[in-house]
């Protein structure tokens, strides 16, 4: 049987006091500590996703942009090819004259 005297409540104090010292001194600190850096972490993600977007965004544009300059590029390309064509046939109209001077 267990006996009651002095020292069993002795030793139930001194596990509640070290029990409660070692709440406040190590479990709470570190309760606070993997709270912030959670917190912190969160932030990080947040930001993270912010940027990621905003890299996505300028992708995007700088396809539009690039797909933009192609298509006027080719519209360009296309004219001088005909401005070309037009000087061309000039040329060999004005040759064929001089030839057709020549021959009469």
């Amino acid at each position: 049987m267990i006996k009651f005297d002095i020292t069993l409540f002795i030793q139930i104090a001194e596990a509640l006091i070290m029990t409660f010292v070692l709440y406040y001194i190590l479990v709470k600190p570190v309760m606070s500590y993997i709270r912030e850096r959670e917190s912190h972490f969160q932030t990080l993600e947040k930001e993270t996703q912010e940027l990621i977007a905003l890299a996505e965004e300028a992708i995007k544009k700088y396809h539009e942009e690039l797909n933009k300059a192609r298509s006027e590029g080719i519209q360009k390309r296309e004219l001088l090819k005909e401005e070309a064509r037009k000087i061309e046939k000039e040329i060999l109209s004005k040759v064929m004259k001089e030839m057709d001077g020549i021959q009469s």
